[in-house]
């Protein structure tokens, strides 16, 4: 006794070849995107920005010793500063010394001051060898921002 209606099972065959459709589907959308002018575009630009980043590595790594040194520079000839104001400060005051004590801080504000202008010497070299490196950093960076800008508006 049937009411009609019969209860029929898809055809499996059917079923493997709507699932087959639905893969060549997903392929060809996936290649499509993959291939879109857009995806190339950011492709390349991810690769310019790759390379600038390692270029941006390597002036880092040679310009890091010469900022260390600009720092210790930097350091000694504030103490330096430190120092020759401590000797002033004392020379003026009145418990300054004897005329030898007297001769004797004119002398080690004379040296210091020779010392720091070597110093100063040393710290503007350091810089000048900085600049080229510190100008191609800011270029890089530069260019950089041209590419996040131009990935923003696409």
């Amino acid at each position: 006794m049937s009411d009609g209606a019969e209860t029929t099972s898809p055809d499996p065959l059917q079923l493997l070849l709507q699932l087959q459709d639905l893969d060549l589907h997903v392929d060809q959308l996936t290649h499509q995107i993959e291939h879109h002018p857009i995806r190339i575009d950011q492709r390349g630009i991810e690769a310019r920005r790759s390379t600038l980043e390692r270029r941006r590595g390597e002036l880092e790594a040679v310009a890091a010793p010469h900022r260390s040194r600009q720092a210790q520079l930097e350091h000694e000839i504030a103490a330096i500063d430190t120092r020759v104001l401590a000797i002033d400060q004392r020379m003026r005051s009145a418990a300054s010394g004897s005329f030898r004590d007297q001769e004797a801080m004119a002398g080690e504000v004379t040296s210091l001051a020779h010392r720091k202008g070597e110093l100063e010497d040393a710290e503007l070299e350091a810089m000048e060898a900085l600049e080229p490196i510190d100008e191609e950093l800011d270029q890089i960076g530069a260019a950089d921002q041209l590419l996040r800008d131009d990935v923003a508006e696409k």
